[in-house]
């Protein structure tokens, strides 16, 4: 920033929703690289270009903003996977769309998997971050057993195999969060063995696991 130019304070009316959706842009990714702890009120400030005081224009706190933050990120995730899911109707199309529209998620903004992962380190240290995160896990819990109870009713799946399946997926999918915030090269590569995992072609063997 030159010399004589200001930083941001609390903006006309026509400006507001603009810097809010910096402010959550730039949150997300000082949130992802610090984890929630570390990442202070000016560091947030500095990236959004605004007056600390003006943060809580918009939000009454750090764990406020944090929550803000994450519920615009399972928003954008969910939304699309509902969208990429919804055409389909069986258990192994629908699957397979959501392996796309994981790729295509991360290759628009790779920051939504990082944050995910460093929200996920800070829920199991800070006991105010998990009460406040944990209702978000609703949306989550509801598409994983939607998608399952799909391959329940076309038959790709057993019905007494509903609830370890259903614990794959959440596994699966959470891990695939994990494996975006690596190079694109090696999240592509664990998709692509997801893919071949469902579909029986990664491990041959004579002998059950």
């Amino acid at each position: 920033m030159a010399p004589n130019e200001r930083r941001l304070g609390r903006p006309p009316a026509s400006n507001s929703a603009a810097t809010k959706s910096r402010i959550l842009a730039e949150a997300r990714r000082c949130f992802a690289d610090n984890g929630f702890e570390a990442s202070t009120n000016k560091m947030l400030a500095d990236r959004a270009d605004i007056t600390t005081g003006a943060i809580y224009h918009y939000f009454g706190s750090k764990l406020d903003l944090f929550v803000d933050v994450h519920r615009h990120v399972h928003q954008v995730m969910y939304d699309r996977l509902d969208d990429a899911v919804e055409p389909h109707d069986s258990f192994q199309a629908k699957l397979g769309a959501i392996f796309d529209a994981i790729l295509e998620l991360q290759g628009e903004d790779p920051w939504l998997a990082r944050f995910l992962v460093a929200a996920r380190t800070d829920m199991g240290r800070i006991p105010e971050l998990e009460t406040a995160l944990r209702p978000f896990a609703g949306r989550r819990d509801a598409f994983f057993a939607a998608l399952v109870d799909t391959g329940v009713t076309t038959g790709e799946i057993d019905a007494d195999k509903r609830q370890m399946t259903l614990d794959v997926v959440a596994a699966m999918l959470i891990g695939l969060t994990n494996a975006g915030t690596a190079s694109a090269e090696t999240h592509r590569s664990a998709v692509r063995g997801f893919r071949e995992l469902w579909a029986g072609a990664l491990a041959r063997s004579s002998e059950p696991v």
